[in-house]
C-alpha cells in the first residue's frame, strides 16, 4: 500500500491520469482513507500555501480509482487483465510492455501477448490461420523447426481488442527489449548466431513456400542461453509466396527495395531483405553506414548485410555460413551471452 503521506507535489502531479492504481490501492476502504489523507495534506482549505494543482489531480485520479473499483476494472501494476466478450478474464503479469503498429505487446515469463486493434481483424485471423496450418516434411524437421515457431495458448476477443497469446519459456527475451537493454547494438559475435538462427527459419519458410513478411525485431524471442530465435509474432503479414501482400511492416517498407514491393506481391527475397535490415539494426544502425566505419565490426560482415537480397533462402543461408561468418570470425566457437530476464526487468520480488 502506498503510504501518501509521504508524496511530494511533484510525486503526484507525475502521476498520469489513466494510471490512479500507482496512487491508490485497489480497496475502496483503503483508498478513501488515503483520498482523506491527501485532501488533508494538499486541500487549499487545509493548507493555503499549496499549488492547486495538486488537489485537482488528486480529485481526478480518485474519480477514476473509484470508477474502476465499483465496475471491477482496477487495473494492477504489471498485470494485463482481459475480459473476453463471452465472459471469460485472463490476467497475465507482464515484465515489459511496448507498442507497435497493429496494437500493444506484454511479455510474461511464460506468456507473451499481442494485443490487436481490432480493425486489425483480418490480419488476426490471417495470423491465427497459417499458424495453425504450420507443416514438417518429417519429425527430425519438426524437432528442429516448431520450437522455433508459435505455439498459441489461446486466442481471445475483448470488446475492444484481439489478442494472440503465445507460449514461451522463462528464459526467452523479446529481442527488441535486448537491443533497448544494450544501450541500441550488440556485439558481433552473438548479431551474427541470431542472423545464422533467422537464415535457418527462412529456409523452413521457403520450405513451405510461406514470406512471413513480419521479420522484425519485436517478432522475435531470443534465448541467450539456447542460442535460439523464435518467431513467435509478425504473422499477420504473412501469405503464401506469389499470393498479393496484406501490409507489410514499418520496417518493410522503409529497408526493403523498392522493386520487390512494387508488385505487392509475397516474395521470399523481402523475407531474406528483413533479416539482413535486423542484422544491420541490431549491430547499432539499421541503415548501415555507420556500420563501414565501426572498426570493431567484421567488413565482410557488413558488406554482407548492406548488399542486396537474393530470393534463394538455401543459397543465402549457404554462403552465409561457409564464406560470411569465416571470413567475418574464423573458425566457429560459441561464445557465451550472459543475460537474462533479471537483468532486463529486475528480480523477482
Amino acid at each position: 500500500m502506498t503510504d501518501v503521506s509521504k508524496l511530494t507535489a511533484d510525486n503526484i502531479l507525475a502521476i498520469a491520469v489513466d494510471k490512479p492504481e500507482l496512487l491508490f490501492t485497489g480497496d475502496t476502504t483503503i483508498a478513501k482513507m488515503q483520498y482523506r489523507t491527501l485532501v488533508s495534506a494538499w486541500h487549499p482549505d487545509q493548507n493555503p500555501m499549496v499549488d492547486d494543482r495538486v488537489i485537482a489531480h488528486i480529485n481526478i485520479l480518485y474519480e477514476l480509482a473509484t470508477f474502476r473499483l465499483k465496475t471491477d476494472n482496477w487495473v494492477l501494476p504489471g498485470v494485463l487483465v482481459l475480459k473476453s466478450i463471452d465472459g471469460k478474464r485472463f490476467n497475465l503479469k507482464y515484465k515489459s510492455t511496448r507498442s507497435f503498429e497493429l496494437g500493444d505487446i506484454y511479455v510474461g515469463d511464460t506468456i507473451i501477448a499481442y494485443s490487436l486493434f481490432k480493425d486489425n481483424a483480418d490480419l488476426f485471423k490471417n495470423a491465427i490461420k497459417m499458424i495453425k496450418n504450420l507443416k514438417y516434411a518429417n519429425d527430425e524437421m519438426k524437432t528442429e523447426i516448431k520450437r522455433s515457431m508459435p505455439e498459441i495458448q489461446t486466442e481471445l476477443e475483448t470488446d475492444d481488442r484481439l489478442v494472440l497469446l503465445i507460449k514461451k519459456t522463462p528464459d526467452q527475451l523479446l529481442l527488441s527489449d535486448v537491443i533497448d537493454h544494450l544501450k541500441g547494438s550488440i556485439d558481433p559475435k552473438h548479431a551474427a548466431w541470431i542472423v545464422s538462427r533467422l537464415y535457418n527459419l527462412a529456409c523452413y519458410l521457403k520450405y513451405s513456400n510461406i514470406v512471413h513478411c513480419g521479420f522484425v525485431l519485436d517478432s522475435c524471442l531470443m534465448s541467450p542461453q539456447e542460442h535460439t530465435i523464435s518467431l513467435v509474432g509478425g504473422w499477420w503479414y504473412s501469405v503464401e509466396n506469389g499470393r498479393k501482400l496484406l501490409a507489410l511492416p514499418g520496417v518493410a517498407i522503409d529497408h526493403v527495395p523498392t522493386d520487390v514491393l512494387d508488385d505487392e506481391m509475397g516474395d521470399f527475397s523481402l523475407d531474406l531483405e528483413m533479416i539482413k535490415a535486423i542484422g544491420r539494426q541490431i549491430l547499432g544502425d539499421i541503415n548501415g553506414s555507420k556500420l563501414i566505419m565501426d572498426k570493431n565490426i567484421p567488413g565482410p560482415l557488413v558488406n554482407w548485410l548492406r548488399n542486396v537480397a537474393t530470393e534463394d533462402a538455401f543459397k543465402e543461408y549457404e554462403i552465409w555460413q561457409s564464406k560470411v561468418l569465416i571470413d567475418s570470425f574464423g573458425k566457429r566457437k560459441f561464445v557465451e551471452l550472459h543475460l537474462a530476464a533479471d537483468d532486463l526487468y529486475g528480480a523477482k520480488k
